[in-house]
């Protein structure tokens, strides 16, 4: 994620600056209840390999889980050893701007796999090998500008200066300095490569069929790895970038296109732009100074997954 000042608006809030702006000031809470369906039947271990939308979600809040494990996708990685008396679930959750490269490198299958067993035999002891290597002659230190920028920048006193200049660009220009961009009604922030006419993090630069068509490949290469390494179930959830909702003229339409069950041969979906495109108001789903969801946005997600939990569950029961 970003690196981040001690704002209390939000990550975009902090990146650019707003903290002194009284509109962008959002309390940062999430309300978690048991699902009143979770009938004390648990027969899933459930997997989620994710990111940071997934950070606040305590095991109390799926139904019908025995276990619950989360792998913070960037952050960590995950060795797992799955119980075959219990249903193997795996949930690929990413958000919307990381998905192209996501998909494209299979980093999931890099950061997220099966614990090795522990080998017992002989080991025969080798010498190791020396390998000659040049010298680094590189003078300066590849981290030298960053530094520099640290060392001369780096100092509380000039945080009041840009709280200061971010103030003054908001309230008369309606501008964000740095990586995030101001709503047309100047009351909300976007990440401001989400909107960018090109890169893949943005919701409208359009993709070409053999990008999708490779998409797919991986993802159905990624679902048949962890189907033949135990999971009963994989899912997918592409988590929408605020603007894809709030602003959908001109979407590029990639949540969509990735979620044709036809085109997916085992991996299972778990839709979150439907119910967020269809929400009458949509504003409420995502916080007003930040690149993540509000509580109501959450919810809507947690009752999706839920609800297949509860369908999987029940399946999973003994006979």
């Amino acid at each position: 994620m970003f690196g981040l000042h001690n704002g209390t608006g939000g990550d975009l809030v902090s990146i650019s600056y707003l903290d002194n702006v009284k509109h962008f000031k959002e309390k940062y809470e999430f309300k978690f209840v048991k699902p009143s369906d979770d009938t004390g039947s648990r027969n899933i271990d459930l997997y989620i390999y994710g990111d940071s939308y997934m950070l606040e979600i305590p095991d109390s809040a799926f139904t019908g889980v025995h276990s619950y494990h989360f792998c913070r996708r960037g952050y960590q990685d995950m060795t797992y050893s799955l119980d075959p008396h219990k249903k193997n679930i795996l949930i690929i959750e990413i958000a919307e701007r990381f998905a192209r490269v996501e998909f494209e490198l299979q980093e999931t299958m890099r950061h997220f796999n099966k614990k090795k067993p522990d080998v017992s035999s002989l080991q025969l002891s080798v010498p190791p090998i020396i390998y000659a290597k040049f010298p680094d002659l590189d003078i300066f230190n590849p981290d030298i500008n960053r530094n520099l920028e640290f060392n001369l920048y780096g100092y509380r006193f000039w945080d009041q200066v840009k709280f200061a200049k971010a103030s003054l660009t908001y309230y008369l220009f309606k501008r964000a300095v740095g990586d995030a961009v101001v709503s047309d009604d100047g009351n909300r922030l976007f990440l401001k490569e989400t909107m960018a006419e090109t890169g893949r993090a943005s919701s409208y630069y359009p993709f070409d069929p053999p990008e999708v068509r490779q998409m797919f490949f991986q993802l159905n290469a990624t679902c048949a790895y962890y189907k033949a390494d135990g999971f009963d179930e994989v899912y997918l959830s592409i988590i929408p970038n605020p603007v894809t909702i709030l602003r959908p003229q001109h979407y590029n339409g990639l949540i969509p296109a990735l979620q044709q069950a036809d085109s997916l041969k085992c991996m299972r979906i778990i839709d979150i732009y439907g119910p967020f495109s269809r929400e009458p108001d949509p504003g409420k789903l995502f916080r007003i100074g930040d690149t993540h969801w509000s509580n109501d946005g959450i919810q809507i997600w947690l009752n999706t997954v839920n609800a297949e939990l509860k369908k999987q569950n029940a399946l999973a029961e003994p006979k």
